[in-house]
């Protein structure tokens, strides 16, 4: 009876000691993981002590429970340049996260206090008091960001530039890319979403198009743009959106009417490399920061005056408030970068190029140029843990290589990652897409699956791996060619396809989407009934031209004033649809007219404001 006694108890606090352990571990994780800024204040942008801190930049700080009244708030910000800043505040979506806004910009190279006194929270509790000090940029060296979330002012250009609707008894635009395809064997169904670019010597009659293609190269869709576009893909929504270069990211309906913008806050210029859109309707995006650096403080032969450039993420809530921001000024050293020269003149030692937003509520990154994925806290904007590169926490358990100079890290439904390796420091440039299983808590990296042409791609930049539903892989080549490859898990290929050569694509995304294609020749000229009618202030007028030809579409009033023209151009056989927005105009009876093919359509419209 006694020994098993003793051996119950003995079980017993063994057990009690493995709770006790995991508890301690959770509390442990927890601690590193979500620790407060101060009691109250979890979270706060711009970092303590940081440097090089944009002159518009706002103030966020985010609280462990809303503010009972943010009147009530008392916050002083002190510049050692200008002295005292007046300043706006408001409160975000989840009502935690509190915004200010000077109403002035900071001065070049000042320091700033902000002292935050304690602030009554709706749990009943006071937060901590807080002072920030941070310093602002030396100089403004050519990082401008718009600074307005608004798409009133390029409707116009947008809607004189539609996405047109392909089918194939028509021809092409001459100066379309043309596509070839040199394996076709049963691919996954969908649309193949491309945009073109530039590098080096291509053919100079092709111009920048967005494209969703079938499988046979075909273009179901495309739309013209006056320069590079990039990152053309579809949300979880089902709308759409695509970069066009030096603006920002533009999101489009089903139908791809324009529908909304989305640019970088507080002063930095929208990047090209990501955009993520969460079901709550807040959003990731990136911004890429060049500062002027003396680089001899960091390496003896360091040039005096150089242009170092960081990396910038931000998100946004539904309603465009900016509620996170993480800088690699921040979390990263210059001397992370693996390959790059730091005695030149400029200098990208990060070049963010992928975000991924996790189910856990953090983030990965992608650095190119420090050959790492990064784990990022968004509670508190710590690194969890860094993969690959200089500060590599992971053992690599079958795959002595590594990656290098990588894009467009992805998690998988199972957990694991999948990136493209473009392979730039191999020792034989190779390409190749891989996949990861990643153990979190052992700090181990396990290969499970690779695709590596043979003979080898090299894809020196650019470049996107994307996991298909029914298990194959889409490969975006970049800068290579063949520009895109679809493979099944075994590796066979059953699709390739190329832009012309010297002409590549950033990225290549599969989706599925036909609902919206109707590949029939229309059978007369038609104009449909506008939708919805009445309207306010916009709708969609849809034609079909069953034949090539010049065609005009206007809306005039009742006394028969012309007050918009939507279209007047040649356009190919083809179902069209256009949106009128009626900004600006009184209630009332309009007609809009369709002139194609010697014939004259009109119907009439209602705007009811």
């Amino acid at each position: 009876m006694s020994r098993l006694l003793s051996r119950y108890y003995s079980c017993f606090f063994q057990v009690l000691i493995s709770v006790i352990i995991i508890f301690a571990l959770n509390i442990f994780a927890t601690k590193i993981f979500a620790k407060n800024i101060t009691n109250g204040i979890e979270y706060i942008s711009p970092v303590q002590a940081s440097t090089l801190n944009n002159i518009h930049t706002s103030i966020i700080f985010r609280l462990t429970s809303p503010p009972h009244a943010i009147n009530d708030i008392s916050i002083s910000i002190t510049g050692a340049i200008r002295g005292s800043y007046s300043y706006t505040i408001k409160a975000a979506d989840d009502q935690k996260t509190l915004i200010i806004k000077t109403d002035s910009t900071f001065k070049f190279n000042e320091n700033v206090t902000v002292n935050i006194s304690p602030i009554l929270m709706r749990s009943g509790q006071f937060s901590d008091s807080y002072t920030l000090n941070f310093l602002t940029q030396r100089v403004r060296s050519g990082n401008s960001g718009i600074e307005t979330n608004s798409i009133q002012s390029e409707l116009g250009n947008v809607i004189a530039s539609p996405f047109r609707l392909h089918n194939s008894f028509a021809s092409l635009p001459s100066d379309f890319p043309l596509i070839t395809v040199t394996t076709n064997n049963d691919p996954t169904p969908g649309g193949i979403f491309l945009s073109n670019l530039v590098i080096g010597n291509a053919p100079t009659q092709y111009k920048n198009y967005l494209m969703i293609l079938n499988n046979n190269g075909f273009p179901f869709y495309y739309k013209k743009l006056p320069q590079f576009g990039a990152d053309f893909k579809m949300l979880d929504n089902g709308n759409f959106v695509y970069y066009e270069l030096n603006k920002g990211f533009y999101e489009m309906d089903n139908d791809l009417n324009l529908i909304d913008s989305f640019y970088a806050g507080n002063g930095y210029s929208t990047d090209i490399h990501d955009f993520h859109m969460l079901s709550d309707g807040s959003y990731y995006i990136m911004s890429y920061d060049t500062e002027n650096l003396d680089m001899r403080s960091i390496v003896n032969d360091g040039y005096s005056n150089a242009l170092v450039t960081g990396g910038i993420i931000q998100k946004f809530d539904a309603h465009k408030n900016l509620v996170f921001q993480w800088r690699s000024w921040d979390n990263f050293e210059i001397t992370d970068a693996t390959h790059e020269l730091l005695s030149a003149p400029l200098i990208d030692y990060a070049h963010i190029n992928a975000i991924e937003p996790l189910d856990d509520g953090n983030i990965l990154i992608s650095s190119r140029h420090m050959d790492e994925i990064t784990k990022i806290n968004t509670l508190t904007g710590e690194i969890i843990w860094r993969l690959g590169g200089e500060n590599n926490q992971f053992t690599f358990l079958n795959d002595e290589e590594r990656f290098s100079h990588q894009h467009a890290i992805r998690m998988l439904p199972n957990g694991n990652i999948t990136l493209f390796d473009n392979g730039n420091f191999h020792s034989t440039p190779h390409s190749r897409a891989v996949e990861y299983k990643i153990d979190e808590f052992n700090k181990t990296v396990e290969l499970v699956w690779q695709y590596r042409n043979s003979p080898d791609n090299y894809g020196f930049a650019l470049g996107y791996v994307q996991r298909l539903p029914n298990g194959n892989t889409l490969i975006g080549w970049g800068a290579s060619i063949p520009s895109v490859t679809e493979v099944k898990p075994d590796g066979t290929k059953v699709l390739e396809l190329s832009l012309p050569t010297g002409m590549y694509s950033y990225r290549a995304y599969k989706f599925d989407w036909f609902r919206y294609v109707n590949t029939e020749i229309p059978a007369e000229y038609s104009l449909k009934q506008n939708f919805p009618n009445p309207f306010n202030p916009s709708t969609k007028i849809k034609f079909d031209l069953p034949a090539n030809g010049h065609v005009k579409l206007s809306v005039t009033d009742i006394l028969g004033k012309e007050v918009s023209v939507l279209v007047n151009e040649n356009l190919s056989t083809g179902v069209y649809e256009y949106t009128f927005t009626a900004a600006g105009l009184s209630s009332g009876v309009y007609f809009y007219t369709l002139n194609a093919g010697g014939k004259i359509q009109s119907k009439r419209m209602m705007l009811l404001k």
